[in-house]
């Protein structure tokens, strides 16, 4: 796997960029990857907090996480990609001052290989998506996909799906994530991934999430 860059944008809170994040980073460690979350989403309780818990306590692995705030990625990524094979950053919200080129979107843009952004399967948080796409640099080439998290039944992720037309930049994954507890229990167990829980919810959500996973890193 060579060298990657990977963007986790949304214009909302709560949309799982850090579940998403913090449960890449663990399969790509428990891989013997050598991969880093660099965490600009300081506005909640943070993937860096949650790896912090975590080494408090001992668990091993340890999961290499990054605070930094949005405005340093482009002085200090440079550096990071020469140590580290994988690197995704988790952006906060993507509402920045207009015409500032530090901003997340145009970041993303500029430094990854592949940006995704989850979404609730809500007409509301569904609009997001449009007013993300117009803010994106309109030269963008990155691959840009749309990963639906929260997901409560197949019959409401096909309306999402269906819903979805015409966007320009993204793409809608046909694999997403269910609405299931289980990631906020491992999050609750000093920074556990769902990966290191055992209970049948924990092996359900898996199962979801490896599929995730192999569609970002190309690992079919």
């Amino acid at each position: 796997m060579k060298n990657f860059v990977l963007a986790i944008i949304g214009d909302k809170g709560g949309i799982g960029k850090t579940t998403i994040a913090y449960n890449l980073l663990y399969l790509l460690t428990k891989e013997k990857i050598n991969a880093v979350l660099i965490d600009c989403d300081n506005d909640q309780y943070s993937s860096a907090d949650f790896a912090n818990d975590r080494k408090i306590v001992g668990i091993k692995p340890e999961l290499p996480v990054i605070n930094m705030a949005t405005k340093d990625l482009s002085s200090k990524i440079e550096f990071l990609s020469k140590k580290y094979k994988i690197i995704i950053i988790e952006f906060g919200k993507t509402v920045e001052a207009k015409g500032d080129r530090s901003n997340a979107l145009n970041l993303a843009t500029l430094l990854a290989d592949k940006i995704i952004m989850p979404i609730q399967p809500s007409p509301v948080d569904a609009k997001t998506i449009i007013s993300v796409e117009n803010k994106l640099p309109k030269d963008s080439k990155v691959p840009s996909i749309i990963i639906a998290n929260r997901v409560k039944s197949g019959q409401q992720f096909k309306a999402l799906f269906d819903s979805v037309n015409g966007l320009k930049y993204f793409i809608m994954s046909k694999n997403y994530l269910k609405d299931r507890l289980i990631y906020q229990d491992a999050f609750a167990f000093c920074g556990k991934s769902i990966f290191e829980l055992n209970s049948n919810s924990a092996k359900l959500a898996q199962k979801e999430f490896l599929k995730i996973y192999k569609e970002i890193f190309n690992n079919d």
